[in-house]
């Protein structure tokens, strides 16, 4: 067999199979072989007379934010408390630096226009929002616990369990 047959062979598919591949392609409706078309809408914070470089410092304070937020999740000295304690100081620092960039005639309109855009768009297919909460830390917050030291008013010794109550018969 010579080395021209393979070529022939797959140059004669092609010329026979490129009219029916074209005729498929012509066929397809024009919205799926064309992407929608976008609206461009100005960004809310441009919208607002937000500065660019001021939602630069914002984006900023939050990278920083979330970069001290997972060293003190790291941070296997404290306990869960302190941790919840810190991370809630970190938070409010960060709060504080973000708002104290634009006015608060600004932050109202930016809320404002982000809310009228989030109602106007349906939500991303394959968003998982999860079902249950978890804690700064990726863990399940853990219920509200009694304070073993505050015994109810109205309890007895058999209701406290720091108290031996005598057994009954």
């Amino acid at each position: 067999m010579s080395k021209t047959f393979p070529i022939a062979l797959v140059t004669t598919f092609l010329l026979f199979s490129a009219p029916t591949l074209s005729a498929q392609l012509a066929r397809r409706p024009l919205a799926r072989r064309l992407p929608q078309e976008r609206v461009h809408q100005e960004p809310c914070w441009k919208q607002v007379g937000i500065s660019k470089a001021a939602i630069d410092e914002r984006k900023a304070i939050a990278r920083e934010t979330r970069s001290q937020v997972e060293a003190v999740c790291a941070d296997n000295a404290l306990t869960p408390g302190q941790k919840r304690q810190r991370i809630r100081e970190i938070r409010q620092q960060a709060r504080q630096r973000s708002q104290s960039l634009i006015s608060p005639q600004q932050q109202e309109q930016l809320r404002a226009c982000q809310k009228e855009r989030a109602a106007s768009h349906p939500p991303s297919p394959g968003v998982h929002h999860p079902a249950r909460a978890t804690g700064p830390c990726g863990e399940l917050p853990s219920p509200a616990k009694p304070d073993p030291e505050a015994a109810p008013e109205n309890s007895t010794d058999e209701d406290r369990p720091d108290e031996q109550a005598p057994p009954h018969d």
